[in-house]
């Protein structure tokens, strides 16, 4: 298993570690969740972090999207 590194602003919740909380969601959506824990810690103005888990949240909007298109198809006996 990856050892995640050390580093203090995955560890400034007084209650759990980021990596406890984001396992249980899907890949984009725990890496926003991460993004968006991490973004006052890191960084002077957390704005970067923000944006960036903003894409992971549009990253997974597409895949479900995409994935809805395709059962919608499989429904109705077509592919793409």
């Amino acid at each position: 298993m990856t050892k995640l590194p050390d580093v203090p602003h995955y560890k400034q919740h007084p209650v759990a570690e980021c990596k406890e909380i984001v396992q249980e969601f899907t890949y984009n959506i725990g890496v926003a969740m991460a993004y968006l824990w991490r973004a006052k810690y890191k960084h002077e103005t957390p704005i970067e972090d923000y944006q960036k888990a903003i894409d992971h949240i549009g990253f997974e909007i597409d895949k479900l999207q995409k994935e809805f298109a395709r059962n919608e198809l499989k429904a109705k006996g077509t592919s793409l």
